[in-house]
């Protein structure tokens, strides 16, 4: 009796030895896959990361361009301002610019002496205002001042000119 169960044990053994053997490779099996999935997701969370170091360049690179293109728009900026001879004591304030001067007010000696609104208006682009200048053609008091600010500033500008 003692050698069949030696036999049987010694079996029992064998089977449990085949079914960790078969265990333990499917459970390497399942690490390899495992291994290989993360080394995928690795392998695009890189190329993830490289796509958003390339845009985050690219932004920047667009951010310097466009400060180039506003510095030269500003470089290229001029007074938009024309003051034209209407009829009698009439002059006119135009807006030859292509954008919209905000907080327009006008001012001079010859101006300040009549019951007049000088501002602050809002002009657009190739629109006008009419005022009026009244008192003494002396040299030197014939002048205009327009105070305006742009759209893109907060400070206002200003010009000085003789009347027509």
């Amino acid at each position: 009796m003692p050698g069949w169960i030696a036999i049987v044990i010694a079996s029992l053994a064998l089977v449990i030895s085949i079914v960790a053997a078969i265990s333990t490779s499917g459970s390497a099996r399942r690490a390899d896959e495992s291994s290989a999935q993360a080394l995928d997701a690795a392998e695009q969370a890189l190329i993830a990361a490289e796509e958003a170091a390339t845009s985050v360049v690219r932004s920047a690179e667009a951010a310097e361009l466009m400060v180039a293109i506003e510095q030269r728009r500003d470089a290229a900026y001029v007074t938009p301002w024309t003051i034209a001879f209407e009829h009698g004591a009439g002059f006119v304030l135009i807006n030859e610019g292509a954008e919209t001067a905000y907080d327009v007010i006008i001012s001079g000696p010859m101006l300040e002496r009549l019951s007049q609104e000088l501002g602050p208006w809002e002009i657009g682009p190739r629109a006008s205002r009419r005022f009026y200048a009244a008192g003494d053609l002396g040299p030197g008091s014939k002048w205009a001042e327009v105070s305006w600010r742009r759209p893109t500033e907060t400070e206002l500008r200003s010009w000085r000119t003789d009347l027509p």
